[in-house]
């Protein structure tokens, strides 16, 4: 919960009693999730703290939250779809350095743009839910990422193929000129 609310600044103390509890029993018993653990450490990084991992334990948590990620689903099919007619280069689940999988990467004008597929799981009553929001976060913020979500219903609107072309296109655009916008200004 701190992590998504991105309370600052994380204090040594709370690293080191963290450290403690997650011990490599509690690892292997599975008793804290080495998924959540990953995000964690990447929540530690954002805070200038970094949280120091044996190699070995770091691969795994980094593999461990990419396991998270699931089959494709309709709405990642059709924004491959939507994709391909554009004639732009993509690249389908990527992974990061991080331990996320984007669902699509897209070269779009000279950007390479992560577009994310977002379904109902994503959510909670339309807005974000918090590891949403801690993913698109730390995609932004310690990834470098320009992202695109799309949610669900916005596609599921739009029946004709042209329709979900033409919805994407503007949705890259916007993209893109957010990220122009993000450099100026940074």
């Amino acid at each position: 919960a701190l992590a998504v609310a991105n309370e600052q600044p994380l204090p040594h103390q709370w690293i080191d009693k963290l450290l403690h509890h997650v011990s490599e029993q509690e690892i292997k018993a599975e008793a804290f999730p080495l998924s959540r653990l990953q995000q964690v450490v990447l929540w530690s990084s954002e805070c200038g703290v970094p949280i120091p991992l044996p190699d070995a334990l770091s691969a795994q948590c980094k593999a461990a939250l990419l396991s998270l990620e699931t089959k494709p689903s309709r709405t990642q099919r059709q924004l491959a779809v939507a994709a391909a007619s554009l004639g732009a280069p993509m690249r389908t689940k990527v992974e990061t350095d991080l331990g996320y999988a984007l669902d699509l990467v897209v070269e779009w004008k000279g950007e390479h743009i992560a577009v994310e597929a977002c379904e109902l799981r994503h959510y909670f009553l339309r807005e974000p839910s918090g590891p949403t929001l801690l993913k698109r976060r730390q995609l932004r913020k310690l990834g470098g990422w320009t992202l695109c979500s799309v949610p669900y219903w916005e596609l599921n609107k739009l029946k004709a193929d042209d329709d979900r072309k033409q919805y994407f296109t503007q949705l890259l655009d916007h993209a893109k000129g957010a990220a122009s916008t993000a450099d100026k200004v940074g």
